[in-house]
């Protein structure tokens, strides 16, 4: 896959920018199932279970399932080309965004269950890696409002007021 430059962004195919999209959004989710697998597999074969390991385990339980909800719901996107306006929709949406942070949550747990410097290490680093992200995504946000062209004013008459004031006998 070619990296592309936010200069060549716009000189894009349509076309090729849905593509690249429809692959990551599908990648991402399975990526973490992968991840969230391995880690569960290896809390569940250790025979001592402490508190860190139970809110690992638990939120395993809990993520995975609303994982294979998002792999399902992203690629119902993609087979139908268009997002569906709805309560549902608003709804999955959030429950995708927060299932994205109860696995972080659940992989620093496990962390500090085998160590409290692994768990503040990757604490450290989901922070900052989010902060990154707020601001990539703000500084592309405004650099697409820039790249877009400005509506044209348009002059339309003045309204005609209702007041006592304003008509003349």
């Amino acid at each position: 896959m070619k990296c592309i430059s936010l200069q060549e962004r716009p000189k894009m195919e349509k076309k090729q920018r849905d593509e690249f999209i429809q692959k990551f959004t599908i990648i991402f989710p399975v990526g973490l199932v992968a991840i969230s697998l391995i880690f569960l597999q290896a809390l569940l074969s250790s025979s001592d279970i402490n508190v860190p390991r139970f809110i690992s385990i638990s939120l395993f339980c809990l993520t995975i399932p609303l994982l294979a909800l998002e792999i399902s719901v992203r690629r119902y996107w993609m087979f139908h080309g268009y997002r569906p306006v709805s309560k549902l929709h608003t709804f999955i949406s959030n429950t995708m965004m927060i299932n994205v942070f109860i696995v972080i949550v659940a992989l620093i747990t496990c962390l500090w269950g085998i160590s409290w410097i692994f768990g503040l290490i990757f604490l450290l680093s989901s922070v900052f890696a989010l902060v990154l992200i707020v601001l990539y995504s703000d500084q592309y946000e405004a650099i697409e409002k820039a790249s877009k062209p400005k509506a044209e004013i348009v002059n339309q008459p003045p309204q005609q007021s209702n007041s006592k004031s304003d008509k003349v006998e």
